[in-house]
């Protein structure tokens, strides 16, 4: 209840809203939901299995919860965006959110990376990189991670939504690019930490 008013719980409203949309839409709101401290992937499972078979929405909650990268939640919509392009192309997943320590104890969150070959997708979208304050921390950021050889692919909306096959392949020869650093790499690697 809430101000006298029966409410259901985020959980609930999550397994309605799987029976009614699409599965990037379920992700999309599981994503704002975790991030938002709202729900966490073992209440939605406790959710689900309290749910039983036959219950609509479950099985496309499941099928979202079971496709979730490793790492935090999803920033934003885009993100998810990013992630599906890589699903369907057939990319390995890459982490979500990692942090990245470099050597003078500064750290960078990167929004999806392939932390082994040293990649960073980044879903650049207007809401968090649209301000010159926003594109001198990007290319700040970007230098500094490139300097200790990481590879930074930026991932822009209109490509996103109208060429996606074209990211794919942007993404896909920078892992191979990467593969073959880190196997030339892992001698002499550079000193940083990296927390998921």
């Amino acid at each position: 209840m809430r101000d006298g008013v029966p409410v259901s719980s985020v959980d609930r409203c999550l397994l309605d809203y799987a029976a009614l949309v699409p599965p990037i839409l379920v992700e999309r709101a599981v994503e704002d939901a975790m991030r938002r401290g709202r729900t966490t992937e073992g209440a939605l499972r406790r959710r689900l299995e309290q749910s039983g078979r036959g219950v609509p929405g479950v099985r496309r909650l499941r099928t979202v919860l079971d496709r979730r990268p490793a790492g935090r939640p999803a920033r934003s919509g885009f993100e998810v965006i990013v992630l599906d392009i890589i699903r369907e192309f057939g990319l390995p997943l890459p982490i979500r959110r990692p942090l990245v320590v470099v050597d003078n104890d500064e750290f960078f969150e990167l929004d999806l990376a392939y932390v082994d070959e040293m990649i960073d997708i980044e879903p650049s979208g207007d809401r968090w990189h649209s301000t010159a304050r926003q594109r001198a921390a990007d290319a700040r950021r970007q230098r500094i991670l490139g300097s200790h050889g990481w590879t930074i692919v930026d991932v822009h909306w209109t490509p996103a939504i109208h060429h996606p096959a074209t990211v794919a392949a942007e993404i896909r020869a920078a892992l191979h690019s990467g593969r073959i650093r880190a196997g030339s790499a892992r001698v002499n690697p550079p000193r940083m930490r990296v927390d998921g």
